[in-house]
């Protein structure tokens, strides 16, 4: 049954090709005599976007009446307007040029558009202002829109990356509609989950990519209080049709004028899916969200303790479990196994605590036997789902709780066959404080799960205090609640962890940890999951925020279940992207019941714990840069939903301080040969003083210093293998004292050149080495002691100058003097030596 009331739908309109164009030297746009863009491109690393001349630049979707209709009867228009193009003018500053177009439809509306570009800028910035005089509310507008063809001229070859989930590209796009954006999804009381291509919801990021090895476009907008807006890019099928559409506040009301709130920027340029994650990171770590810092510069010591346990086990509900001892039991066996003392257990409780944590004699005894062993428990909450079977409260929370549609109708979602909560409302802020404080207080739990993703509803109650439809007041109210409950568990304990179930770069700022799922995202989670050989999850979440946030992989699945292939699989591409291991498989294994390859896979897993805690530095607080070229053999891996080629050896590179650390994993039960090929370039580190480390879980051998800008290694990974491949000081870098990380580390060196006495102002705490041309080490100045400066303790403020006298056999020439804290961060400076 639909409740929809009628909408008309106005679109710019198409004609002929090449009449408005701008261009700075750098890029140029070209689009029709009626503003469809037709051409991108770079001038100067030659990437060339064609678009479809018929896509219009916008659309707006108005209701159709003074005020939403909501009889089942009513019907939707699309209405076009006569063909007409659009006034126009380009104006131009010392600055950059704007292009700003006007289209008007009599006595209905206006919309004006307007596309920046600044001296020689690679981006356009564009916005859009609607000028409302018919009387009609503003639903939404889509904006921009085109129609992208495919790149080069041969469909398969192309990429489309979406910020869905934690980051998906897929192949060949000009077909596939399944990313398609309807008019009606947003208020239809049925999609009680996240729409597609929902910010925030399923997209966690703003950006988007569309590419081959010759270029392509990105587009991204750049909004930073998080209003919802739908990301749409799907097969038409001759181009990929892309909008980003906007909701206005209160959009069931006549506005005289309203303009998007923040831009969207589109860039034409050469790069994949990293380069397009490295353009957005630049912008989105400069915000609000990322204030707090990367996890290196808050410090592992000032972190809380569970960013230190490499292994989470997640709990279905154990009502099935009638002797607990035994439970633990295997609980213990498996931490022996994998050589811990201790870890964090995630308690889900899907579908039997909605919206309430029930007092079950069973799961308290859990928690307690849990905690006895030492163990950390982090329990499920819901942040926004109530169970339609279950009643309301006393205090009529659900009933003043519901986000509800133009119709009146309680948005539901069937998956969980529940009602949506409102999170901006005091009624439901004050009983999710309430279920998290008994969740402390009542059962115990040293940690906090805040399930369900932030996915917006367009809510019309005339009784909550929000605008109406769209806004930013979903997030807003999700943020106080959070914020909230953070606080009030700061009160009794600092030493804990807030984990949310989305990746939405707004929670950096009052979250500890994040999942990070990749490949055993379930077909019907989403339209971004894994569901046909199209489809690729990538690590674009780790890549763009893995610094600033803790990451965890999802859980693996029973090794007989999963089969081997994928048990390995799975764990290993958690570990190189940097992920806390996972599990959910609490079957102990027995000799004479199980194969010996489960026990070889539990090793192997083992392994990956103790690797990831000796490395911890790279994997945990490192920042995740571009894989080495990796040269080696692929095998067949059947997961849930089908059967994937992918590479024996799985491969991440990682940035901490001035070092570098290439992981790999050789994830068959065969070895497997393997080509490396770094450029240092890649990873703005320098080779001076460095020297190519290989680590296995027992050895480090020192395979020389680095010669030349390139990395390459010819080996072979055993079976079940893992090795990091470190750039660093001959004596290695695994050695990490938990110390913070200053932000901003300097040294000084005057006079330079100089010709006898070369002064250095260096960190107190660093230790300064100089090296020659060839790298040898020629003079190193100690760490300072302590002792000798008592009081002063802040590392990043307090410095000594140092005296070089070079010795008598020194020549004349160009020297390197580092500078590098007990951390592992360094700088490096050069001086020039007249003698």
């Amino acid at each position: 049954m639909k409740l929809f009331s009628a909408v008309v739908v106005i679109f710019s309109v198409t004609a002929c090709y090449g009449a408005i164009i701008l261009d700075n030297g750098v890029v140029r746009l070209v689009l029709t005599d009626r503003g469809n863009m037709v051409l991108l491109e770079n001038l100067v690393d030659g990437a060339s976007v064609n678009c479809d001349s018929t896509v219009p630049i916008w659309r707006a979707i108005i209701w159709r009446g003074p005020s939403p209709a909501v009889a089942e009867s009513s019907l939707h228009e699309f209405i076009a307007p006569a063909t007409f193009p659009p006034t126009w003018r380009v104006d131009t500053t010392t600055s950059g040029q704007t292009l700003t177009m006007r289209w008007s439809f009599g006595g209905t509306l206006a919309v004006v558009t307007t596309v920046y570009i600044g001296r020689n800028d690679t981006q356009f910035i564009w916005n859009a202002t609607v000028e409302n005089s018919g009387g009609f509310p503003l639903f939404a507008i889509d904006f921009p829109m085109f129609g992208v063809k495919p790149i080069g001229g041969t469909p398969d070859d192309d990429w489309l990356l979406l910020s869905g989930l934690s980051g998906t590209l897929i192949k060949n796009p000009y077909d596939d509609r399944k990313r398609f954006v309807g008019t009606y999804q947003s208020i239809n009381p049925d999609e009680g989950g996240s729409v597609n291509g929902q910010y925030p919801g399923i997209y966690i990021m703003q950006f988007s990519a569309l590419y081959d090895s010759s270029g392509g476009i990105y587009w991204a907008t750049n909004d930073t209080l998080g209003y919802l807006k739908l990301y749409s890019s799907f097969g038409a099928p001759n181009f990929v049709l892309v909008f980003i559409r906007h909701f206005p506040e209160n959009n069931d009301a006549v506005h005289a004028n309203w303009s998007v709130p923040y831009s969207t920027v589109l860039v034409p340029s050469r790069g994949d899916w990293f380069d397009a994650a490295m353009r957005y990171r630049r912008w989105g770590t400069r915000q609000w969200w990322c204030s707090r810092g990367t996890l290196a510069e808050r410090g592992l010591r000032n972190l809380p303790s569970p960013f230190r346990y490499p292994f989470l086990f997640t709990v279905d509900l154990p009502f099935w479990h009638s002797d607990i001892r035994a439970f633990m039991s295997n609980i213990r066996a498996l931490l022996d196994t994998l050589g811990l003392d201790t870890a964090v257990v995630h308690i889900r409780g899907w579908g039997h605590w909605l919206p309430d944590m029930f007092a079950d004699a069973r799961v308290i005894a859990l928690v307690e036997s849990l905690k006895a062993l030492g163990i950390r428990v982090a329990p499920y909450s819901n942040t926004r789902l109530w169970n339609i079977s279950i009643g309301d409260d006393a205090l009529g929370t659900r009933s003043a709780s519901m986000a509800k549609n133009p119709a009146d109708s309680a948005y539901i979602s069937w998956k969980y066959t529940s009602y949506i909560m409102d999170p901006s409302t005091p009624e439901w802020q004050r009983k999710y404080r309430y279920i998290v404080n008994w969740i402390r207080d009542t059962l115990g739990a040293t940690d906090i799960y805040c399930d369900n993703f932030p996915s917006h509803k367009l809510c019309y109650r005339s009784d909550h205090a929000h605008p109406k439809g769209g806004g930013h007041w979903w997030t807003d109210g999700l943020l106080e609640m959070f914020r909230r409950v953070r606080s009030e568990w700061e009160s009794v304990t600092r030493d804990f962890v807030m984990v949310q179930e989305a990746r939405f770069e707004l929670w950096l700022d009052v979250m500890d940890a994040l999942p990070t799922p990749y490949w055993q995202s379930p077909g019907t989670t989403s339209i971004y999951s894994i569901k046909g050989r199209k489809s690729f999850p990538i690590p674009l979440f780790k890549a763009v925020y893995g610094d600033y946030v803790g990451c965890i992989g999802h859980e693996s699945l029973d090794w007989e279940v999963a089969g081997a292939k994928f048990y390995r699989f799975n764990n290993a591409y958690n570990f190189v992207n940097g992920s806390i291991l996972n599990m959910h498989d609490f079957g102990f294994p027995t000799v004479g019941h199980n194969p010996p390859d489960e026990f070889a896979d539990r090793r192997f897993m083992a392994e990956m714990v103790r690797m990831r805690k000796k490395f911890q530095q790279y994997l945990l607080l490192g920042r995740w840069l571009r894989p080495p070229a990796i040269n080696c053999d692929s095998i067949a891996i059947e997961m849930p939903e089908d059967t994937f080629l992918m590479p024996a050896v799985l491969s991440a590179t990682y940035k901490f301080g001035d070092s570098i650390a290439f992981v790999l994993v050789n994830h068959t039960d065969s070895a497997r040969e393997l080509s490396l090929r770094a450029q240092l370039s890649d990873y703005d580190v320098t080779s001076t003083g460095k020297h190519i480390l290989w680590h296995t879980e027992t050895t480090t051998v020192d395979l020389g210093p680095i010669s030349g800008s390139i990395v390459s290694i010819d080996t072979t990974l055993p079976p079940r293998g893992i090795a990091i491949v470190e750039l660093a000081e001959s004596h290695g870098g695994v050695a990490y004292d938990g110390e913070i990380i200053p932000r901003k580390l300097t040294l000084k060196i005057y006079p330079n050149p100089f010709n006898s006495v070369c002064k250095i102002v260096a960190p107190y705490k660093s230790c300064v080495k100089i090296y020659d041309l060839a790298g040898k080490l020629v003079k190193i100045f100690v760490k300072a002691d302590d002792t000798n400066n008592p009081g002063k303790t802040d590392n990043t403020n307090i410095y000594r100058t140092l005296s070089w006298c070079p010795d008598e056999n020194l020549g004349s020439g160009v020297y390197f003097i580092r500078a590098e804290m007990p951390n592992g961060v360094s700088i490096v400076k050069k001086v020039l030596y007249l003698k």
